[in-house]
């Protein structure tokens, strides 16, 4: 009661929610079920706890706590960031492209609209946002097609690529009827070139998860693009 009548007084304005102090939070009995009225009155808030899981171990208690949606814990995040840094090492552009893995990323095109990730244009860095149930690699091999066809960073017109590699990559996302129908829902008001690069950093993305394409890119695009 007293915590819910503090959620109550606090919900309106409530940015961030520091759910430990010290010890295990998750002693207490009512834990989860306190989260979970946390994230129910305060959706938009930022839920922040940590645990070392072992009360945790009842199912039903560990159901309730993923359903209120804390955000990833400093191991979780280092963790994510740590796969990520790998495969851009794999990939050799973890020496030129810089990496950050974050909880909270908003749009720069103002109305503070939260973004899986961005490209720093002429600066050669990633931020992903990190969460839960999300495809983080997915998010970094969309955004590495920015950076390898960043013409300021590398400075050459087509980036890494070389115009008949990008040309290839071009065409291919555009014949590609479900990527181009997903870059002109969620990018209406991009120009043509830069709808074509979104499609182009969707189709890697694709590509490097495996997924099945309607239509099979030419040998010049699957050059460019890489072992899938």
């Amino acid at each position: 009661d007293e915590f819910r009548s503090l959620i109550g007084q606090t919900a309106p304005g409530l940015d961030t929610l520091h759910f430990y102090n010290y010890g295990e939070p998750f002693m207490n009995r009512a834990a989860e079920d306190m989260l979970l009225y946390a994230r129910q009155q305060c959706p938009h808030a930022h839920i922040r706890t940590s645990t070392n899981a072992i009360p945790l171990a009842a199912a039903a208690r560990a159901r309730k706590v993923i359903e209120a949606e804390p955000d990833l814990t400093d191991e979780e995040l280092q963790s994510v960031h740590r796969g990520l840094q790998a495969e851009l090492r794999r990939i050799k552009l973890d020496r030129a492209v810089s990496l950050s893995v974050v909880r909270n990323l908003v749009s720069r095109r103002g109305h503070d609209r939260p973004i899986a990730g961005v490209y720093g244009t002429g600066a050669g860095s990633i931020t992903v946002r990190a969460a839960r149930g999300q495809d983080n690699l997915g998010i970094l091999n969309h955004e590495v097609i920015h950076a390898l066809r960043d013409p300021d960073y590398w400075r050459a017109r087509y980036g890494l690529f070389t115009k008949q590699e990008w040309r290839a990559l071009v065409r291919a996302a555009r014949e590609n009827e479900a990527i181009m129908e997903s870059v002109r829902a969620r990018y209406p008001d991009l120009p043509g070139p830069a709808q074509s690069e979104e499609a182009v950093a969707e189709l890697y993305r694709l590509w490097r998860a495996g997924s099945p394409a309607e239509k099979q890119p030419g040998p010049t695009a699957v050059r460019a693009l890489g072992p899938s």
